[in-house]
Formats: structure tokens, sequence, C-alpha cells
């Protein structure tokens, strides 16, 4: 029945406006039928006859048939024949948004209601009187008095429109500073990068080229050829290494640049575009739909394309994504770390150094996108649905230091800001338990393995044991739930130590077992997180015991699939397969992941949010639709990693030239 309450109220309210009740006094002109907004324009935008204004009987309740006029929170008399023109008349019907938005004395709300699948939405243009909360009020009053009983809609099922504020304006020209000082920064670095080769190896070239040794003193031009004057040297040096460092011509062509030394890791690169473009996709079906506006047609996703196998098993998988670049993260500070021990024959590495690179490396281009988000997607659109996604960017108001802390994934309780970047939360907290484990394996390889593998264990059973009885932190987000494919990273890291292992992946029908237990590992998860999201969808969910089961076996069966499927590759093995994913075209593109996974987000909810109505599902659409966002991300990464991540990395090399000397030395072999 509660359903169904919904759109009735959703008709009600927006009927109500014509209700004369018979012991009220006569409503404004406004009111006429006559008047132009309620003329056969209107309704025949709709397809709709034009409606007539009969009397309608006041609301009365079950229990008392004659009851009085309802005495709504937002007043009907202050409602205009425009505003109910303007509104929706019909589920799904939003309205016209633009013209309530055009009058100073309306303001537009949507009501969207997730009691169960479809998802249910309403349009409705109010007097600029009546706030939120009355509106709000006024649709229990009137569902309330229908049904007998009282009614509360969920808060969050109601969203005006939303002005910003001036601190919100303040914030977006100082992130909008920031992003236009970093494009100066390129622009001079470029332009000084391509000037250089033309000009005079006795002019200004060799003003900036001259060696520290050298004598502060450089001929420069002038019409005695042999005059010598005092030049700053070393402050053009300087000037000129920094602007370097912005230069997108040389960042271009470092982006592109494809190591001709073949590395076991290579393999790698084409997992990780494979699992971002995963990701991409999943969010591109579940953003759209919360927080963005959702479907017209959501009764027929329900009844036919969520069930689905075609589509269900090539999109809710792609959670494991995430567990994907987990399992890379944590294989990939355990190899470079170990890595680098091993080369300067140490037995720690220098911590220092290890926490300001990660840092350095992760901070400024998370943080920019956090503030961004904040800041500047506000201004970005204007449309009914955008107060529902104004209402998640106010969310970092309250929680935008717990993203600056990389604790994010521990507040907000799935309402954190800019929710998708708890990974990096996740990740960064993984990182700092990992340094021990890692160390200790220069030390002792049979403990450090056996610490990692009972930890991993032991993550297993919290993500099963908080699976069946829940705790107010989400179990998806918390750290200690996904440690399990991080430290199976860690463990392939290990076994490339090991020669034994590697013998043993030359064995034929042992590296063939390894491909078919990967095999049924990850194609199991893959059937059978289709049909527990299928079986929720459709109400009929797994019980909690079953549900606590599978959610640790996932984290068990991807973490060991992915093992069994990439050792024998890093050991030369994997044919076709191996060739594919080790292919020199993901290169760049694996380069550019870190900064698609932050951005893509923010694409992916600005277009079916910014639409002016509910859109329908098509096969064609959604590939358009996988297509476009995906681009975007990747542009929008490109765009920063010119701007921001790799001039960084430059001036890491600048600040800390032993690092870059290393750096270099093990890119040409000599360590």
């Amino acid at each position: 029945m509660f359903p169904q309450c919904y759109i009735l109220a959703f008709l009600v309210l927006l009927t109500t406006a014509s209700w004369t009740p018979p012991d009220s006094p006569q409503l404004p002109q406004a009111w006429s039928p006559s008047t132009p907004a309620t003329s056969t324009f209107y309704w025949e935008r709709f397809h709709l006859p034009p409606r007539q204004h009969p009397p309608v009987p006041q609301l009365a309740s079950h229990n008392s048939p004659h009851a009085g006029p309802v005495s709504l929170a937002c007043p009907l008399s202050n409602f205009t024949t425009a505003m109910i023109a303007n509104s929706g008349h019909r589920v799904n019907d939003i309205g016209d948004y633009r013209r309530c938005m055009s009058s100073d004395d309306s303001n537009f709300c949507l009501l969207q209601v997730i009691p169960s699948w479809p998802l249910m939405s309403l349009g409705m243009c109010v007097p600029s009187q009546c706030s939120h909360d009355m509106v709000l009020l006024s649709l229990d009053q009137i569902v309330g008095r229908l049904v007998g009983s009282n009614v509360s809609f969920p808060n969050g099922s109601l969203a005006c429109h939303m002005d910003t504020t001036d601190g919100e304006r303040a914030g977006m020209l100082t992130v909008s500073s920031v992003w236009a000082i970093l494009l100066l920064f390129a622009v001079v670095g470029t332009t000084w990068e391509l000037i250089i080769p033309y000009l005079s190896k006795t002019s200004v070239s060799k003003f900036i080229e001259t060696s520290p040794e050298e004598e502060l003193l450089v001929q420069v031009e002038t019409d005695e050829p042999h005059a010598v004057v005092a030049a700053p040297n070393k402050i053009a040096k300087l000037l000129y290494r920094f602007f370097k460092c912005w230069s997108a011509t040389a960042n271009f062509n470092r982006l592109i640049t494809i190591p001709e030394r073949i590395s076991s890791t290579d393999v790698l690169n084409g997992i990780r575009v494979i699992s971002i473009v995963w990701i991409i996709m999943g969010h591109a079906v579940s953003l759209p739909i919360n927080p963005g506006p959702g479907y017209i047609d959501m009764k027929w996703m329900m009844d036919e394309l969520i069930p689905s196998y075609a589509f269900g098993s090539f999109i809710y998988p792609g959670i494991y994504g995430v567990d994907t670049f987990f399992f890379m993260s944590g294989f990939l500070v355990a190899h470079l770390l170990l890595q680098e021990m091993e080369k300067t024959n140490k037995k720690h590495p220098n911590y220092l150094l290890l926490f300001f690179h990660r840092i350095w490396r992760l901070s400024p281009c998370y943080y920019i996108i956090v503030f961004t988000f904040w800041f500047i997607m506000p201004f970005m659109a204007s449309s009914p649905f955008w107060p529902k996604c104004m209402s998640a960017f106010r969310l970092c108001n309250d929680y935008w230091w717990t993203n600056l802390l990389y604790i994010n994934n521990y507040f907000g309780n799935g309402e954190e800001c800019a929710g998708w970047t708890w990974y990096l939360a996740c990740d960064m907290q993984m990182f700092l338990l990992s340094i021990a484990y890692i160390v200790t394996f220069r030390h002792n390889r049979i403990v450090s393995a056996c610490a990692v593998f009972i930890t991993a264990l032991v993550s297993i059973a919290m993500m099963g044991g908080f699976t069946y009885n829940p705790t107010e932190i989400s179990n998806y987000t918390a750290t200690y739930n996904r440690l399990a494919p991080y430290f199976f990273g860690i463990l392939l890291a290990y076994s490339l130590r090991v020669d034994k292992i590697t013998q043993l992946t030359n064995i034929h029908w042992l590296r063939w077992c390894c491909y078919i237990l990967s095999g049924g590992f990850l194609y199991s998860l893959v059937y059978l997180n289709y049909k527990s999201t299928v079986n929720s969808f459709q109400g009929t969910s797994w019980k909690a015991a079953g549900l606590a089961a599978f959610a640790a076996y996932q984290e068990f069966a991807w973490g060991v699939g992915l093992i069994l499927l990439l050792r024998p590759m890093m050991a030369g093995h994997g044919g076709i397969v191996k060739d594919f994913l080790s292919a020199r075209l993901w290169t760049p593109l694996a380069r550019l992941t870190f900064g698609a996974y932050l951005t893509h987000c923010m694409n992916v909810v600005l277009y079916p949010s910014s639409l002016q109505q509910l859109y329908e599902w098509g096969n064609m659409q959604f590939f358009v639709m996988i297509t476009a966002d995906t681009s975007i991300a990747f542009s929008l990464s490109l765009a920063m990693y010119l701007l921001l991540e790799k001039p960084l990395m430059n001036l890491e090399a600048l600040i800390l030239p032993s690092r870059s000397t290393e750096t270099n030395k093990r890119k040409k072999g000599e360590l």
C-alpha cells in the first residue's frame, strides 16, 4: 500500500490547487480556468485535453468522513496557475523547471521516492515562501489524510532548488585561480622549452645553460662582441628548471614514451586499464540513479534488464575492479620497495623519503579534485535534478578534513565528501600498515609471508562477520575488511623472489592447473555476484549467513585467482593473453588510470543530472554513454597529468636530485 500512497500524494498535491472546498472563500483570479496558464497550449503540450475545474470534495480521513479541509503547511492560496502548469502531472513527469525558476515567486522541488524499485519522480513548482520542510510536511499531511494514519516522507525524498552561497562562490574563484595558475605555468614552461632551441648559443641559452661550476659571468650579445657582463646565472637556471617541469611538450613525450626494456610487470598495464574501464561502466549505470535522476523506464529495467545475465554478468562484477587495484597497489609497493632495498643492499628503506614520495605523489592531485568537486561542480549545471547533487557537494562542508587526512572511509556512513575517494583513504592506510611486513621480509622471509597471509585471512573473516552482523561503519569502505586483495598482492611480490616457485611455473601441467583454478575462482565470483545482485533487486536476498559466506569468499577468491593467473605470466608464460595484456598500447593509458579514477565520477554524474527530464535506457545509448564517460575521464586525466601530476614528479626530481639520479640509472640498466 505504501508505494501507492506516494503516487496518490503526487497527484493530490497538484490537483488540490483547483479545489474549492464548499466552505472556503473564493480563490484569487489566478485560479480561473480562463487564465493563460491553464489554456489549451499547456495541456496540448502534454497531449491531454483541457482540464476542467469541477468542485472537488475536501480531504477526509477514513475514520472521519466529514472532517474539515486540511490546513496545509504550504497553503494552497499561495499557488498560482502558472505554478500548476509548470509542475509535473503524472509519475515521472518533471514539469518545466526553467519556466518555474524564471519567476521570483516560485521555486522548484523534485520528489523522488525509492520505497522499493522502481524509482518514482515528480516535479513540483511551489511558492517561494514554502520552504523544503513546509513542502515535505504538506505531503505528509495530504497522504496522512488519504490513508487515515500518520505518514512521514523520508527527508531525502524531496530536493528543492538551492542557490549557491557566498562561501561557494569564493571557493569557486579560489579553486579556479589555482587551475589558472597551473595553466599559466604550463604555457610559460612550454613556450620557454620551444623557444630555447632557436636562441643563439651566445645569448639567453648560454645564460641559462652555464653550469654552476663556471664563473657567474657570461658573454651576452651586444654591440661589442667581446663584452662581458655579470648575470644572475643561478636564479635564471632555477627559474628555467622550475618552469620546464610544466613543459607540456616534454611531459606529453614522457607520457607516450615506452621503455625499450621489457619488464615482467608489464602485464599489469593492460589489467589497470581494463579495471578502470570496468569501474567507469559500473558507475555509469549506478550513479545516474543516485545521486543522478534515474531513468524513466525503471520498471522495464527492473523486469527485463537487471535480471539479464548478459547485462548483469558484465556490469555488476565491476566492484572487483577496485579489488584489482588494491591487489596491484599491494604488489607494486612490495615489489618496488624490496627492489630498492635489494639494489642498495639495505635492510631498511629511507622512511622519510618513502613517506614524502607517497604524499607528494598522491595528495596534490587528490586534494585539488576534492576542492573542485566541492566548489566548482555546483556551478556546472542547473536542472530539476541538480539539487540532489548539490546535497552531495555540500557534504564536504562537514567532512572535507577527513579527505585531507585520508580517513574519509570511516566518516559519513556512505555520505562522505567525494564519496568515490574512499579508495584512496583505504590505499593510504594499507600502505602505512604494509611497510612493517615488507621490511620484515628482508630479515625473515617465512615470518613475513606467514604474517601477511594470516592478516589476509583475518580480514576475510572480519568481512564475513561484519556482513552477518553489520555496524554503523560501511563494510564496503572499511579498511580492515578490504585488506585481503592488497595483502595477496604483497604475496605475489614475495613469490617473485622465490626461485623454487619460478621453477614450478615452468612445469606445463602445473601451469595449466593454475590457469584453470584461476578461471574457476574468477568466474564463480562473476556468477555469484550476478545472482546476489539480482536477488537483492527482486527482494529475495540470500539469508544473512549466505551473504556473509559470499562476502568472505569473494575477498579470498579474487586475490587468489589473480595470483594464479599472474604468477606464470610474470615468469614469461601466458602466450597470447600475456602478449595482449603487455601490449605497448596500454603503457600510456596505464599512466593515466590514477587521474581517470579521480575525475570519472564527476563527469559520469554531470550529464544525466543536467537534463531537464528523465531519459530512457537504450543499448545504443548505454554504449555511447560508456564511450563518452571513458573518453572524458581519460581526457581530464591527461589534462591533470600535464598540469599537475607529471610536473610534481619533475619537481621532486629537482628537489631530490639523488633520487632522480638513481632512477635514471635504473632506466639505463646501471642499477
